[in-house]
């Protein structure tokens, strides 16, 4: 495996979902912290393609909303490749509360113009539709209770 794999992480079934999502201090009646995660599965032919999308793109995404305030963290971890050297990305965008949450996309849509006003920058001209199988998202909240 590349270098890839040190700079995304070690992601080890959904159990890092419910890991990732204890970075936020502060208790949830406090803070109603809120994360979006996004579940990428890239096919492994172009994991250069991949990794080198999201960290152009996604990862200075975060950096900045971090530095704007519009989030509280962020977190890209990257699973282990199956037999056919596909992977999957674990994206995790973290929100201190349900506030910053809602304005997600207010936030992000003129600053991601404004840091990439031609589109993603992309390794080899190739497409993102063209190493990422498929992707889905949730919205998650630690569970009551748990002092997250």
């Amino acid at each position: 495996m590349s270098g890839v794999a040190g700079r995304f992480g070690e992601f080890v079934g959904v159990t890092v979902a419910a890991i990732a999502l204890g970075g936020c201090s502060g208790s949830a009646a406090e803070q109603p912290y809120m994360a979006l995660v996004d579940i990428v599965q890239c096919r492994g032919e172009y994991e250069a393609e991949c990794a080198y999308y999201y960290e152009r793109n996604w990862l200075v995404f975060r950096q900045e909303a971090l530095e704007r305030h519009y989030i509280s963290g962020y977190r890209l971890l990257r699973s282990e490749a199956d037999s056919t050297g596909d992977f999957t990305l674990l994206l995790v965008t973290e929100f201190p509360d349900s506030a910053t949450f809602a304005a997600v996309e207010d936030n992000f849509q003129p600053m991601m113009r404004e840091l990439r006003p031609d589109g993603a920058d992309l390794l080899n001209s190739v497409p993102r539709s063209d190493f990422v199988a498929n992707s889905t998202n949730l919205h998650a909240r630690p569970l009551e209770g748990t002092g997250q």
